[in-house]
């Protein structure tokens, strides 16, 4: 039908679900699971260890920014939406150029880690 109905008389879309009158909540509930920030750079859901041992990796520089100011380190992929110069300049602590250099430098930062 030209009017874009079904035989029905139904418009061809779906309309969005109504809502349900129950917020989402916009932070995790106590002992939630999701990252928080503490007021020193960290991240609350680390299982109780450093951030200093872990790794981010990211394709743009609000990724590596993201490492940066969580204290963690910031690995960047020369392959996704930003170069890697500007992962560099935004803090990237090494910008990979392969599936298999960013295996090896996963697999480095562990052993240092461990």
């Amino acid at each position: 039908m030209a009017d874009g109905a079904r035989s029905s008389g139904t418009p061809n879309h779906v309309p969005s679900a109504p809502a349900t009158g129950t917020p989402t909540p916009k932070t995790p509930p106590a002992g939630g699971s999701g990252p928080t920030s503490d007021p020193n750079g960290g991240s609350s859901s680390t299982g109780g260890t450093s951030t200093a041992d872990k790794s981010m990796v990211g394709d743009t520089t609000y990724d590596i920014e993201m490492a940066v100011n969580a204290g963690v380190r910031g690995l960047g992929v020369g392959w996704g939406y930003h170069e890697p110069p500007r992962l560099w300049q935004a803090g990237a602590q090494q910008v990979v150029g392969s599936s298999q250099e960013l295996l090896l430098a996963l697999d480095r930062a562990a052993e240092v880690s461990a």
